[in-house]
This record gives structure tokens, C-alpha cells and sequence, in this order.
């Protein structure tokens, strides 16, 4: 502190303005990367990745296909639109069938 004192007062300042902005770029690098962060939570870029969101009819997320009947109406949300649908065969295991593989 003490040698803050015997500096001269525009060294000071300069020293003090140098550090003000470093803090400020770095406070704003953080910025950029929460929201980035939060970016990747983002429902709709979630959809845009392919992923959707289905739906019973009382409105909750379905999370498991062990939850399901046959013939229950869900509400399916994708990235651009969405489609409701009835399901034929219930599934708990985590990988869909694909035909012709």
C-alpha cells in the first residue's frame, strides 16, 4: 500500500484504469460462457438437435416407456411442429427397433 502512495497520481490511475478493464473483459469472458451454457439447456436447441418432447394427456413429460399402455394419446413436440399420436406397442428397453439393420 505503501508504495501505492509514492506512485505518481497518473501512474496510478493508469495502473488502476488497466486493472479495471482486465476485470471487465474477464468479468464478461464468464458472461459468454454461462450463457453459452445455458444455451445448450435451451429447450428449443435441444429440439433442434433432434430430440422431442412427448407428452401424456394430463400435459406431463412422458420419461419412460414403461409409463405407457397401448392406445394411450401422447403429444409429441418437435423442433418445428409436433404431432399427436397413439401408441401401438409400449417399450421399456432404451433402444428403438430399426427396421432393415
Amino acid at each position: 500500500m505503501a508504495d501505492l502512495a509514492r506512485e505518481p497520481r497518473p501512474a496510478r490511475a493508469r495502473g488502476l484504469a488497466a486493472g479495471a478493464a482486465r476485470s471487465q473483459r474477464e468479468r464478461r469472458a464468464r458472461l459468454a460462457a454461462a450463457a453459452a451454457s445455458l444455451g445448450h439447456l435451451d429447450p428449443s436447441q435441444v429440439l433442434s438437435r433432434g430430440y422431442a418432447i412427448v407428452r401424456a394427456k394430463d400435459g406431463a413429460v412422458v420419461r419412460s416407456g414403461a409409463t405407457l399402455a397401448r392406445g394411450d394419446a401422447l403429444d409429441v413436440t418437435f423442433a418445428e411442429g409436433g404431432a399427436k399420436v397413439t401408441v401401438d406397442e409400449p417399450r421399456s428397453d432404451s433402444a428403438p427397433e430399426r427396421p432393415g439393420v
